[in-house]
Formats: C-alpha cells, sequence, structure tokens
C-alpha cells in the first residue's frame, strides 16, 4: 500500500517538473516573438526609458 502512494506521489512531481520546464520554454518564445514585433516607435521609447534610468543613480534604502 505505502508503495502505490509513493509512486503516485512520485509520478505527480516529475509531472509538475515537466509542465515548469514547458512554461519557461514556451515563456521563450513568446518573449522571442514579442521582440520581433515590436515596431520602431516602442523600440526607441524603450531606448529612451532605459537612457533615462541610467542617469539617475539609486540609492539603496534600509529600515533603521
Amino acid at each position: 500500500m505505502e508503495t502505490n502512494k509513493e509512486d503516485f506521489i512520485l509520478k505527480k512531481i516529475r509531472h509538475y517538473q515537466g509542465t515548469v520546464e514547458d512554461y519557461a520554454t514556451f515563456w521563450e518564445r513568446k518573449i522571442s516573438q514579442g521582440y520581433s514585433e515590436e515596431s520602431e516607435e516602442t523600440k526607441s521609447l524603450k531606448q529612451k526609458n532605459d537612457d533615462l534610468n541610467r542617469s539617475y543613480r539609486i540609492i539603496p534604502v534600509s529600515k533603521d
């Protein structure tokens, strides 16, 4: 009885490990497609935003 229960749990773990990996590859593919479908205006706005963010120095805040 214990081995059947353990086998079921192992099967579930393997199933979820496989689906997590599939989701990761799915989103990597979606993101790469999104980059190729961006318009020139969107790319220039992103570039301006990145330049603006680089011009400021970020100071970490610590909790007292």
